[in-house]
């Protein structure tokens, strides 16, 4: 279940919730009710666990079904709200929206990277004299379709959309020899190419940064289309986010690689459990054949058997029995855990569906 505070077209303040159930045809979406009209509400964190505890019950009667996980945004009133829920509710996760958090992940680049602000103000200059000037964007297309044969748009970026910046940058690079080509045509006409303008595009410390700025936003965007893709999981982000912190650790240049995974990690110690995370991620049968070792007697494996019985408790409020014996086998692909039975099985549902009669608890 999700939910989220907006406002309407009347501009009044809003409170809707989704639920996605499960089914034989996938994954569908339902509202639950109408959206809340909250504008003059005290909308602090105890108010909105009342109406999340209300919705719960809603799904638990409309539905027949038991809502596993609920995720919101990352103010002040939701971050309490999930924290007062997770003590009264400990059998669901509750988390901040990933996609958001990936979003302003992208922010904190551009914010704590002084030298990025100067290359995205100087990415900003480009775009914006071709979208406000007709005359040097059909220029423009005309040396594109020379080089390329395409036209390349030049698009701004949106400072709440933190990825489009990724994209404003990318149509630049890909553009950079039809745009420096454009500038030496026109050099002697001011109202083509004024003199802001040339001195960047000649500018190779700019190109650097614009290419830089591009490698290090790269997995941010495919993270970011993962978190928002219907078919996501709780895996699927701690993977997007592990491809994050790799990309950042293989920086060049140490001292933004420094700053950004600093901020990365900031940011997961304030909204994520590792538990959570990392054990989803093992029962992701795809995520586990790449990132975790066949040999359970590895050290990782004790950890993750470890915070598996954990959570194990936490959900269902007892002890497991089979967890451990089925974890192990699970590992080392042994018995129905056998790769020539599985490997047909991509989606983790599926897997999981063809397991559990044999092994429940995991």
């Amino acid at each position: 279940m999700t939910f989220d505070g907006y406002k309407n077209v009347s501009r009044d303040k809003v409170l809707g919730f989704l639920v996605t159930v499960r089914n034989e045809n996938g994954t569908e979406n339902f509202t639950l009710g109408s959206a809340i009209d909250i504008t003059g509400t005290n909308y602090d964190g105890e108010y909105v666990m009342r109406e999340t505890l209300q919705k719960l019950t809603e799904v638990k009667k409309d539905y027949k079904a038991d809502v596993r996980f609920v995720t919101c945004d990352s103010d002040g009133a939701h971050r309490k709200a999930r924290r007062l829920l997770s003590q009264k509710l400990p059998h669901i996760i509750f988390l901040p929206c990933s996609a958001h958090q990936i979003n302003l992940v992208i922010q904190d680049v551009a914010k704590f990277v002084p030298r990025f602000k100067e290359t995205l103000r100087q990415n900003d200059c480009i775009t914006t004299w071709f979208r406000k000037s007709s005359l040097s964007q059909g220029k423009l297309e005309a040396v594109q379709l020379e080089y390329y044969s395409k036209v390349i748009s030049m698009t701004s970026w949106t400072p709440t959309r933190w990825y489009s910046v990724y994209l404003s940058v990318q149509r630049v690079l890909d553009s950079k020899s039809a745009l420096q080509m454009y500038g030496v045509k026109y050099s002697a006409n001011l109202g083509l190419v004024p003199f802001n303008l040339k001195v960047i595009l000649d500018d190779d410390e700019f190109w650097l940064g614009a290419k830089e700025i591009a490698a290090v936003l790269r997995p941010l965007v495919s993270a970011q289309a993962k978190a928002e893709s219907d078919n996501c999981t709780i895996a699927d982000i701690g993977s997007a986010i592990r491809d994050i912190y790799c990309g950042f650790s293989l920086l060049k240049d140490r001292n933004v690689s420094w700053t950004l995974v600093s901020q990365l990690e900031k940011r997961w110690k304030s909204f994520y459990p590792t538990d959570v995370f990392a054990v989803a991620m093992f029962l992701d049968p795809k995520l586990k054949l790449d990132m975790f070792r066949r040999d359970p007697n590895k050290v990782h494996s004790g950890v993750i058997y470890t915070w598996a019985s954990d959570l194990y408790r936490q959900f269902f409020q007892k002890d497991p029995t089979s967890l451990l014996t089925s974890a192990i086998r699970y590992t080392a692909n042994q018995g129905v855990f056998d790769l020539k039975y599985t490997s047909q099985l991509s989606n983790p549902f599926d897997y999981w569906t063809y397991a559990e009669a044999e092994h429940s608890e995991v």
